[in-house]
């Protein structure tokens, strides 16, 4: 028998420290994460097609001559040549559009074509439309704290299918609270589930709250291994004295004389 319950022990899961990802690669792709890789493909379609288009409205003769002093017309009759000075112009024409897009303005050429400048107004209009919406999603993307994924609480462990390292004591309980999830028995009390984690025959623990106050050499093992509580609770235990049963009603009646009258609960 016991007495009334003197405290309540909550047992959680006990998990790796989550690790966080400091790299150089992955703070890169905070920068691009504001949009998806089928975004960033149409936003570079955009500006190919329109730096091909301001080419082709755009003086080629003179453009030619003032970028590589060769003529298109007289290159006519060189059509290898021809070819490189035109695929020189798109290359150009599309690199400066991109130089466009990333300082989020287009250049003001007054002697311009009208197809020309219709053109730059709908692509400085592209520009508005994107350098807004990545603007305002950037934010978010750079505070991120770069956490690795984890198992966080019961019900992550059981939709991944991990295995729970817990005390035998329980099995009972958590098996009918938790019967979908693969709990590992020890054979060695606390100490065995270190030995279990140890051994890979788990991936995380299910251990009380109380372990951390009344067991300093097993948190001093959780600290070795970078193991930490989370907030998950997978039982609620009671916690009472052992008595006999023709004692247990009487020494049930004065410690709840003592818990109302002269605070014997606070002082345990």
């Amino acid at each position: 028998a016991f007495t009334v319950p003197l405290m309540y022990d909550k047992i959680v899961l006990v998990i790796p420290k989550p690790r966080t990802d400091r790299s150089i690669k992955y703070q890169a792709q905070k920068v691009s994460a504001p949009f998806t890789g089928w975004l960033w493909f149409v936003a570079t379609a955009i500006i190919a097609i329109s730096a091909i288009l301001s080419v082709w409205f755009s003086d080629r003769e003179n453009l030619a001559k003032r970028r590589y002093g060769k003529s298109v017309r007289v290159l006519r009759q060189r059509n290898r040549e021809r070819k490189k000075v035109y695929a020189r112009l798109a290359l150009d024409a599309f690199l400066e559009k991109g130089l466009f897009f990333c300082s989020a303005g287009v250049e003001q050429d007054h002697g311009a074509s009208l197809p020309h400048k219709f053109l730059m107004f709908g692509f400085g209009f592209f520009i508005l439309i994107s350098v807004s919406a990545y603007v305002a999603n950037l934010a978010a993307f750079l505070t991120r704290s770069g956490t690795k994924s984890f198992v966080g609480s019961i019900e992550e462990a059981i939709d991944q299918n991990i295995e729970i390292c817990a005390h035998p004591a329980l099995r009972e309980e958590l098996e009918h609270k938790w019967p979908r999830a693969r709990f590992v028995w020890s054979d060695n009390e606390l100490n065995g589930l270190v030995d279990d984690y140890d051994n890979k025959d788990c991936e995380v623990l299910a251990v009380g709250r109380l372990d951390d106050v009344l067991d300093t050499p097993l948190m001093l093992d959780f600290c070795e291994r970078s193991l930490v509580f989370t907030e998950s609770i997978l039982l609620e235990t009671a916690l009472a004295f052992p008595i006999k049963p023709e004692l247990a009603p009487g020494m049930s009646y004065w410690i709840n004389q003592g818990e109302r009258y002269e605070g014997v609960r606070k002082s345990y």
